[in-house]
C-alpha cells in the first residue's frame, strides 16, 4: 500500500521533472 502511495508521488514528481521520460 505504501509503495502505491509513493508511486503516485513519484509520478507527480516525474511530471514536474520530465527528464527521465
Amino acid at each position: 500500500a505504501l509503495y502505491r502511495a509513493n508511486f503516485s508521488s513519484i509520478q507527480a514528481a516525474l511530471k514536474k521533472l520530465p527528464v527521465l521520460n
